[in-house]
């Protein structure tokens, strides 16, 4: 592209993973990100605004491939530049038209991008587990702590569920001490 080039700031907004897939909000990021246009001139911003932990994880997921895919679009002049879309083409539309090492190259990005749909495609259960397990020892230290202040009275037990939502530790913190007094 020749020619001045303004600074274009893009924003992508994300309300709820669960009805906007988060492999589509991948893909959508990592197409704008491999736009053929200069790179100190564009920029992708990403606004969560349930602050779901599958949002991070899919967004840290397809900044780990984009390392992969932007330098492959550019070297290679891949399009369409959306992963999925090009991955799922039915015909080699660059037969006969390319350098040699394209070959090499598009097996492991096509390899890169199957392992990477894996990944984002298991990230509720693998966040599902992790909770469970933060959940099982923040359970473990309340109560801990409530015989610690109770001594030996009887207490009912505690439970700390913080699977869904982001919380601070200070929010987290409070519902403890709510649970203990």
């Amino acid at each position: 592209m020749g020619g001045r080039h303004h600074r274009v700031d893009i924003f992508v907004s994300i309300a709820d993973p669960e009805k906007e897939p988060p492999l589509v909000t991948a893909n959508t990021i990592l197409s704008i990100l491999a736009t053929d246009y200069p790179v100190e001139k564009l920029s992708c911003y990403v606004s969560d605004d349930g602050g779901a932990p599958l949002t991070f994880e899919a967004m840290a997921e397809a900044a780990s491939f984009a390392n992969l895919w932007i330098p492959s679009c550019r070297k290679h002049n891949i399009e369409p530049r959306n992963p999925e879309s090009y991955s799922s083409l039915k015909k080699d539309p660059y037969k006969n038209k390319v350098r040699p090492d394209f070959v090499k190259d598009r097996r492991r990005v096509k390899r890169e991008y199957d392992e990477f749909k894996v990944r984002i495609n298991g990230l509720p259960d693998s966040i599902h587990r992790h909770s469970d397990a933060y959940n099982a020892r923040e359970e473990i230290k309340a109560m801990k702590l409530q015989r610690q202040i109770a001594g030996d009275e009887l207490m009912e037990p505690v439970k700390i569920s913080a699977y869904g939502r982001r919380r601070s530790r200070c929010n987290r913190r409070m519902k403890l001490m709510e649970a203990i007094a």
